[in-house]
Formats: C-alpha cells, structure tokens, sequence
C-alpha cells in the first residue's frame, strides 16, 4: 500500500508545474501585496476605460465618459497625478486608510511605472 501512495504522489509531484512560465508557482494563494498590485493595476485601468465609452450604451442608455482625474484635478493634470490617483482608488477598494495609502504612493508609482513599461500614456489626457 505504501509503495502505491509513493508512486502516486510521485505522478502528482510530476503532473503539478512548480510554477507558471513566468516564475509565479499558481498553487499558493496570492498574498496581499499580490491583491494590492492588482488592485492598483484595475484602478488605472478602469479609470482609463470610465474615460472611453463614447458611442456606447448598456440596455439602450448611453454611457457617459467620465473623467475622475480631470473632475479631482481640474482639466490640468500630470500623468503621475493620474497615477496617484489610481493608486488611491485601488488601495482604498481594498481597505486601507488616507495614511497607509500616502505612505505606499511611492512603490506602487514604480509598479505602475513598470506596468506601463516606462513609457507616456497618451490616452489618458494628462498635459505632460
């Protein structure tokens, strides 16, 4: 009986990847800084997708673009102010506070910076 449940957990070793092609090893559950990366990376880009929806409708009703870097900042706003405040959406839908959130700005502008690949979004309508 042990040597069968040797082999098999041998066979399940060999059939279960250690970790993805990208490094990531997908059987542990991500950590909160993993669900904080993400969440910064869905701020910005439901923030960048709420700034495009002309032309389309959901039932029938037209959406209506909606600028929040521009409505927070006025119509005059850097790219990394549009970053903060992605930031700050992201991290407050995961329940951190004003403080926590000012503390982390500077890691999470380099992970978007990093998300981006360094390079200026055009789509965004900042003015730098």
């Amino acid at each position: 009986m042990s040597k069968h449940n040797a082999r098999l957990r041998r066979v399940r070793e060999r059939l279960t990847p250690k970790g993805g092609p990208d490094g990531i090893d997908y059987s542990k559950p991500p950590s909160d800084d993993d669900l904080d990366y993400l969440a910064v990376i869905e701020g910005y880009a439901r923030m960048r997708a709420d700034m495009h929806t002309k032309n389309q409708s959901r039932g029938g009703v037209p959406i209506v673009p909606v600028n929040r870097a521009a409505a927070f900042y006025g119509n005059q706003y850097s790219q990394q102010e549009f970053r903060i405040l992605a930031i700050h959406e992201g991290l407050t839908e995961r329940g951190y506070d004003e403080s926590e959130i000012d503390v982390r700005i500077p890691e999470y502008l380099e992970v978007l910076d990093d998300f981006l690949g360094g390079e200026r979004d055009d789509e965004i309508g900042a003015v730098d």
